[in-house]
């Protein structure tokens, strides 16, 4: 019975060790493209701000 549950464990820690650079990664990802999006948008509404004035 013991044996069983650290098998089960170990498989859950390389599930874990497996999935979380992957996972780690698409947020840094994800976080970069808003950053982008943002200045995106701020270089948008500055220019715009310049148009006007």
């Amino acid at each position: 019975m013991f044996w069983l549950l650290e098998f089960i464990s170990k498989i859950a820690l390389l599930c874990i060790r497996g999935i979380a650079p992957p996972l780690k990664f698409a947020i840094i990802i994800s976080q970069l493209n808003l950053q982008a999006e943002a200045s995106k948008h701020q270089l948008l509404n500055s220019s715009a701000i310049g148009l006007w004035s």
